[in-house]
């Protein structure tokens, strides 16, 4: 019995594999329509939703993922609403603050105090004897290597 209902569904150009996937389906529910396929679920983008989202980023651009979320009131998780701003073609990046001291006259003035520092000494000890830490190999050309 199983060999005739294999052959016959290769006759119907379906794969022996799916023809008892098929009668179990119809056996529980009596309907062989065919399914959605697995994979990615139906997107809850609409244009609702897309004009809220974009009014919102154009109104205040410091939100984070929760924030956008939250003030969207919808339930998707934050890689979703990083793949709409990306489909949007926004850019999203995390950007540190800068300490006000940073700019600072006492600072600026401490940066100058230290360059005359440096610059005292003689040209050979002040390049031969500077050790770059750096992520980047810019200065390799710099300093002469030994074997």
């Amino acid at each position: 019995m199983k060999g005739k209902i294999n052959e016959r569904g290769i006759m119907l150009g379906i794969s022996e594999y799916a023809v008892p996937k098929i009668i179990k389906i119809y056996e529980d529910s009596g309907s062989v329509e065919k399914r959605p396929k697995g994979g990615s679920r139906h997107t809850k983008l609409t244009e609702e939703i897309t004009s809220r989202l974009i009014d919102l980023i154009n109104d205040e651009n410091l939100y984070t993922l929760a924030d956008i979320q939250h003030h969207l009131g919808i339930e998707v998780y934050p890689s979703i609403v990083w793949k709409w701003l990306k489909k949007l073609i926004y850019s999203w990046k995390i950007t540190s603050s800068i300490p006000e001291r940073r700019n600072d006259d006492v600072v600026k003035s401490e940066r100058v105090e230290y360059i005359r520092w440096y610059q005292s000494f003689n040209r050979h000890k002040r390049y031969t004897n500077i050790i770059y830490i750096d992520e980047s190999p810019f200065n390799l050309h710099i300093i002469k290597t030994h074997a």
